[in-house]
């Protein structure tokens, strides 16, 4: 059985996870083989065989970069049609940047960016003048086209396009030599690239904004090769959904999010993030609008946007997140009730659960399986007794139940699944639900997952305790007995939380209980014991539920 497990070791009745160390990286791992051990217990590693791996993975990836950088990187420098077609995307990026600033900069005055920071004038910036007249007296124009002549002398041509070559010399995309007849093409040919966009910045003083260049090296399109330069929207979210998962998260932005990617390529007509600008994500929030809730624009679409494209920055993928600022107004929720259940309706939806027996099927397909019959008996038990969170009981594994004495208790850890904070923590076992058979059910349980059956063919990116939540939060919603305004989940949480200001209970051990972050630094010092959580939670008061 181990044998059809890859890299799955078997060494004296104990197993490890295994990979070998290429050739050309044992020099700096130090090794020929990486090992990582798992125990004697079959079972048991074969599900922590895909972690370890994954983190050998890590170091073999690691130990490849620092391989690279050891190399001398090749160098490809762009061609001038493609500097050309950079640069004037480049000054009608920041000529609609700039027209989104109010007030406008005057010449070289400090201003305001989107965030209400102050900063320096970029470099040359292309202006929102009033007139013609005002952008001729500033003297550019004449000087683009003196440039762009040739009859200028050399100190004069590096005054004025001077520190536009420096912009792509910095950039690594080209290395002519000051003095040099390249250097001077160069020159030459972004002074004629800003002409250029010199007038599309007046046409759009007058309304015009759909001009096309007309100087004859941004009128030939890019070569199929330098074309493919363009940065896919979705490569940026695979990045960003990549990084997360390194630290257990992001399976659930990838499977929310790649539809808004999707809807945003379908709707710009491109998939190239250079190309993308703060109107389109203007234009494309007024889309959304027409059939979304504008909860939902913002929490998602442009949450998830604004998101991925700091990430992109941050990266030095982009230069610039055109969709931060980009605000979407959101009225505030009317609420005519509490956000908890109610002591009535927590016995009624208790009393359901407590009495719930599957339907009986003799086809196999359509039968409930044990695990959710399971989920159905005890999650909501222990969501209501715990005020964890759904998901945070729906991965809980046998292991997770810790049954020794003085304090049972359950450990919600991110190994078993995910954390919101990232920490495990543990939670005491409320006598309760030692009363009503928790604890005998966990003992009769296989090792693993308590509620969900674990698949080595699973293909869904989403965690399966994801997945048992909502099924169960669709289940108590078809009886009929979780009313309106409240989450058949997470309902539990609030609950508990005003149960323990009814009776006066420490907030800070509350909190601990629930996994809520400490709000201020004081409230961090300090630990909250397992046995401080007891002693609150113990004096939580039973939920009255019928006789069986």
């Amino acid at each position: 059985m181990g044998g059809k497990v890859r890299n799955l070791l078997n060494r004296n009745g104990r197993y490890f996870a295994r990979i070998a160390v290429p050739a050309d990286l044992r020099e700096i791992v130090g090794k020929r083989e990486l090992r990582t051990p798992l125990g004697p217990d079959l079972r048991e590693a074969t599900r922590k065989h895909p972690a370890a791996l994954a983190a050998l993975l890590d170091t073999l990836a690691t130990a490849r970069r620092i391989a690279n950088a050891a190399k001398p990187p090749a160098r490809r420098f762009a061609s001038n049609i493609e500097i050309a077609h950079l640069h004037y995307s480049a000054l009608l990026r920041e000529d609609e940047r700039l027209r989104n600033l109010l007030p406008l900069p005057e010449e070289n005055e400090r201003y305001q960016d989107e965030n209400g920071a102050w900063v320096e004038p970029p470099h040359l910036p292309l202006r929102t003048m009033a007139s013609h007249n005002a952008i001729f007296a500033s003297g550019r124009e004449r000087s683009l086209r003196l440039a762009l002549s040739g009859s200028c002398a050399p100190d004069e041509l590096v005054a004025i396009m001077g520190p536009s070559v420096d912009l792509f010399r910095e950039r690594g995309m080209t290395d002519v030599q000051l003095g040099s007849a390249e250097w001077r093409a160069l020159a030459r040919m972004l002074a004629g690239v800003e002409l250029d966009a010199l007038r599309r910045s007046l046409e759009r003083d007058g309304g015009t904004f759909d001009g096309e260049p007309t100087f004859p090296i941004l009128k030939r399109p890019l070569p199929a090769a330098e074309a493919a330069e363009a940065l896919p929207l979705l490569d940026l979210l695979e990045g960003y959904v990549a990084e997360l998962k390194r630290s257990g998260r992001g399976f659930a932005a990838e499977v929310r999010w790649r539809p808004c990617f999707v809807a945003l390529k379908q709707f710009l007509k491109h998939d190239d993030a250079h190309r993308l600008t703060r109107p389109d994500v203007v234009r494309w929030k007024e889309h959304l609008l027409m059939d979304l809730a504008p909860k939902t624009v913002r929490d998602v679409y442009l949450s998830s946007l604004k998101a991925v494209l700091a990430w992109a920055v941050d990266a030095g993928k982009l230069e610039v997140n055109v969709a931060a600022g980009v605000k979407m107004r959101v009225p505030k929720k009317t609420r005519d009730r509490e956000s908890g259940f109610t002591n009535d309706e927590a016995t009624a939806i208790l009393n359901a659960v407590t009495n719930y027996i599957p339907k009986v099927s003799a086809n196999q397909r359509t039968r409930e399986g044990a695990k959710m019959t399971g989920a159905k008996r005890w999650a909501i038990w222990l969501c209501a007794l715990t005020g964890a969170r759904i998901a945070e009981i729906c991965q809980l594994r046998k292991e997770d139940v810790r049954l020794d004495p003085p304090i049972p208790h359950i450990r919600i850890t991110p190994e078993a699944g995910s954390v919101k904070t990232g920490q495990y923590r543990d939670v005491p076992i409320h006598q309760q639900l030692i009363d009503i058979g928790f604890l005998d059910f966990v003992r009769k349980c296989d090792c693993g997952p308590l509620f969900y059956e674990q698949s080595s063919n699973r293909t869904s990116p989403q965690h399966p305790s994801k997945q048992v939540a909502k099924r169960l939060a669709t289940w108590l919603r078809s009886l009929g007995i979780v009313p309106e305004g409240v989450d058949p989940n997470h309902g539990w949480r609030h609950r508990l939380k005003t149960v323990g200001r009814d009776l006066g209970l420490d907030p800070n051990v509350m909190d601990a209980i629930q996994g809520h972050s400490p709000r201020t630094a004081g409230e961090r010092y300090g630990d909250v014991s397992l046995k401080a959580k007891a002693f609150t939670l113990g004096q939580v008061p039973y939920i009255a539920i019928a006789e069986r």
